[in-house]
């Protein structure tokens, strides 16, 4: 039993390129261990699932780097997840409807 916990801990932890420090959005992952690793994928969540994370704002400045970060993991991961940060700026707040 003591080696079954062990191995569910070892999966629950979520592995982060070391190339993600200092992106905002590990400061949600509070529910769940994390750790730097040196990896391709910027997440590994799981034994066969990775996850990349781009900027909707780099995308429209590289609009190839996605494409090539998917084609390096291509057959590598069973599932693979994109995180896709969309920022939005209102010049002015009354433009802004809420439904």
């Amino acid at each position: 039993q003591h080696q079954q916990h062990q191995q569910h801990q070892q999966r629950a932890v979520v592995l982060v390129s070391s190339v993600q420090r200092g992106n905002p959005v590990l400061k949600y992952l509070r529910q769940v261990a994390w750790r730097y690793a040196d990896i391709e994928p910027d997440f590994i969540v799981g034994a066969a699932a990775a996850a990349l994370y781009i900027s909707v704002q780099y995308h429209l400045l590289h609009p190839t780097y996605l494409k090539s970060r998917l084609v390096s993991l291509d057959g590598k991961f069973r599932v693979r997840i994109l995180l896709v940060h969309v920022v939005r700026h209102y010049e002015d707040s009354s433009d802004v409807v809420l439904s």
